[in-house]
């Protein structure tokens, strides 16, 4: 049984908005029917999130579950895979975001046709840059 879990975008997590929780199951051993439940750590309160799941033998299956940051101390999650009989199959404690962004921050991404291919971005001018461009215009006439 694999049983592996990818929190937000990348490991980064919006505050105070919705991110997937990625779980991928691969069951290697006989077929079964379960349950992926989801709740928060560190003994804060909420409502579990119950995913149920099927997974007959020889099966990868990944499953997107929505989950909500509601702010930026809420940083850690737990997954468990129980079966139909309620035993634990596979379990995920702590799962904590690489970084929790906040809320007006913008998130890029790029996925390209070959593995080590990203796109090259320019920063952003700085205001005495392009201050210093418009007074060498201006001075030239």
């Amino acid at each position: 049984m694999q049983f592996d879990t990818y929190i937000g975008l990348d490991s980064y997590v919006p505050e105070a908005s919705w991110f997937p929780l990625i779980c991928e199951v691969y069951n290697d051993g006989p077929a079964f029917n379960g349950t992926i439940e989801v709740t928060t750590g560190m003994g804060q309160s909420g409502y579990p999130r119950l995913v149920p799941i099927e997974l007959p033998t020889g099966t990868r299956k990944r499953v997107s579950i929505p989950l909500f940051c509601s702010s930026s101390y809420n940083g850690e999650w737990n997954a468990v895979l129980r079966d139909e009989d309620g035993r634990v199959r596979a379990e995920r404690a702590n799962l904590r975001p690489q970084r929790i962004v906040s809320r007006g921050a913008t998130l890029m991404g790029a996925l390209g046709r070959q593995s080590a291919w990203a796109p090259a971005l320019k920063a952003p001018l700085s205001r005495n840059t392009y201050s210093n461009r418009q007074r060498r215009a201006c001075c030239r006439h």
